[in-house]
């Protein structure tokens, strides 16, 4: 039996846009996220990388490809031989405008800069040329001072570690935080912890959604309160059997997956700030007991709660 973990129904796609068949670091970094299956993860991204040249003919293939994928990255452009090519503009604006999430690396922001999409939104750049390219488009509002920015479906890091780190970030929205934080684990990168909006699946049953998500929301504030699933039931008004059926067909998992997620995701920030030790951590984020929080951690993170602290922690801790 496969041990692959079957986060998502399908692959997310993504099409990593680059200007020559020489790679950048920076979109090393991509493809060691998004192409290799680190996290050894069921239903990973399908990636594959496309030429920009070969995408800029109206009747080409490679470009009508491009509007079946989820996500478009834009690499590192050498600007100075891009700079008059307005069907590439034209290209990425109307990829935009059909939906597709973009995310632009490295120098691939100014080139994303260049058609206007990033007017009046508040972009990540490197402090090196944030003076010369606030001068240049003053209507970007151009911030030194990100480590990754994301609007509106655009995402954008200036340098190569930037770039693993929004990585992690954009693994956490498609999969989980669970998921993101394995990657990170492995590539020795901080994950960062966000709150997430459950993904709703075609399937989703419109008339309980409300209730689901109600007591959703009420067990990420109650969550050393919660003993049994059969609470969340009740607060979403349903049987046992009913909202177990109700919720892994509205977002293809399991409630219980869903709630060791979240106890992971905060059991997570507690040990990379430093401040509780690994008894007080198992009791706030709702595993009860020490043993039953190391015990999930290591089935989940693949290492030990103390082994993930002595990486990630920010502080001197506590005994464990």
């Amino acid at each position: 039996m496969s041990n692959l973990e079957p986060y998502t129904s399908r692959r997310p796609s993504i099409t990593f846009l680059s200007y020559n068949e020489k790679p950048s670091f920076s979109l090393g970094c991509a493809y060691e996220l998004f192409s290799n299956n680190i996290a050894n993860v069921a239903n990973w991204y399908d990636a594959d990388v496309q030429l920009w040249t070969a995408c800029l003919g109206e009747d080409s293939s490679a470009r009508q490809s491009l509007f079946e994928r989820d996500s478009i990255l834009i690499s590192d452009a050498i600007l100075p031989l891009c700079v008059e090519e307005q069907p590439l503009l034209d290209l990425i604006t109307a990829l935009y405008q059909s939906g597709k999430r973009l995310i632009a690396l490295g120098t691939g922001i100014e080139l994303l800069a260049k058609t206007g999409l990033l007017d009046g939104k508040t972009v990540a750049t490197d402090p090196r040329y944030v003076d010369e390219q606030l001068a240049q488009y003053p209507a970007v509002n151009f911030n030194a001072e990100m480590l990754f920015s994301g609007e509106d479906n655009i995402y954008c890091a200036p340098s190569s570690v930037a770039a693993l780190k929004l990585g992690i970030h954009l693994i956490s929205l498609d999969f989980d935080q669970v998921t993101a934080t394995k990657v990170a684990k492995i590539l020795s990168v901080p994950a960062i912890q966000l709150k997430n909006p459950p993904k709703l699946t075609k399937s989703s049953n419109a008339k309980g959604i409300k209730r689901l998500l109600l007591a959703m929301e009420w067990a990420e504030k109650n969550l050393s309160k919660i003993d049994s699933l059969d609470q969340l039931a009740n607060k979403a008004f349903m049987s046992r059997r009913s909202f177990d059926r109700q919720f892994r067909a509205s977002f293809n998992q399991s409630p219980k997956e869903w709630l060791t997620a979240k106890r992971l995701s905060l059991a997570i920030s507690y040990l990379e700030g430093g401040e509780l030790c690994i008894e007080e951590i198992a009791g706030v984020s709702g595993f009860g007991s020490a043993v039953n929080f190391r015990n999930n951690f290591r089935n989940n993170m693949g290492i030990s709660p103390t082994e993930y602290r002595s990486t990630f922690s920010s502080q001197m801790v506590k005994s464990a």
